[in-house]
């Protein structure tokens, strides 16, 4: 049953974006399914990204160093060498794509 209520909450969200011009005109997106990420704002949202992100940081210190607040994920790469640094960049985004 928990399960189903993820799913639930996770699949078939729509959203779209408002612009205010001058106080009043609105100009409206339209709405577009929102096929990744979990609801901003949300009681459960906070617990459901650390879930999400729980290895990231394990999977990247190998290649860089990763730095994680709340909701927020930053990578920090360093070499001095050109071509070890874009090695490093590759290894980073595939063990993030993975």
């Amino acid at each position: 049953m928990p399960n189903k209520l993820i799913k639930l909450h996770l699949e078939v969200r729509y959203q779209r974006v408002e612009i205010t011009k001058n106080m009043n005109i609105k100009v409206n997106s339209s709405w577009e399914l929102v096929k990744h990420g979990v609801p901003q704002g949300s009681v459960h949202g906070s617990l459901l990204f650390l879930v999400y992100i729980n290895d990231l940081a394990l999977m990247l210190r190998k290649y860089a160093t990763p730095v994680l607040f709340a909701d927020d994920t930053s990578v920090i790469i360093s070499s001095p060498n050109k071509t070890e640094f874009k090695e490093m960049i590759s290894q980073v985004l595939n063990a993030i794509a993975k």
